[in-house]
């Protein structure tokens, strides 16, 4: 696990507990204050809400781990979606005629193929359906093999 995704994990408990606090022995959340009666902000009242699947009035491990999770899939389901957001510029990018494809020619202007000069693999490796060239899931395929190359 990449030292990024641990403080991830950590940074997402933490704000959990966070909110939490004072919330957790809430005595009556419906009246929407805390034990001392100071006001609780409803987008708090309404995350531990949420968070409170029993509703019993406070959040168990099992909950608070459960949120965890919910929040862990959620932040990498943005970042899968972004990271693929940054591909399709690439693509675009090394699809100098605009027709969808990386042909023969753009594949040799590729930044990436550049700096592997006589190491670089040969369009061919990745052009599955033999048309001479690469669409958009063919490209894909080839970024995250020659990242894979790149960090050994």
């Amino acid at each position: 696990m990449k030292l990024k995704n641990v403080w991830l994990y950590v940074l997402l408990g933490i704000a959990i507990i966070l909110i939490g606090l004072g919330l957790v022995y809430t005595e009556n959340k419906d009246d929407g204050t805390d034990k001392e009666g100071n006001a609780i902000a409803e987008p708090i009242v309404k995350q531990f809400e949420q968070v409170d699947t029993d509703k019993d009035g406070s959040i168990s491990l099992r909950e608070f781990a459960e949120q965890v999770n919910i929040r862990v899939r959620a932040t990498k389901a943005q970042a899968k979606k972004a990271q693929l957001k940054r591909l399709q510029a690439q693509f675009e990018a090394g699809d100098k005629n605009a027709n969808s494809f990386i042909d023969a020619e753009e594949y040799t202007e590729l930044t990436l193929i550049k700096r592997q000069a006589d190491k670089a693999p040969a369009l061919a490796s990745y052009d599955t359906n033999g048309d001479g060239k690469l669409g958009f899931r063919e490209y894909i395929a080839f970024r995250g093999e020659i990242a894979n190359a790149n960090s050994r």
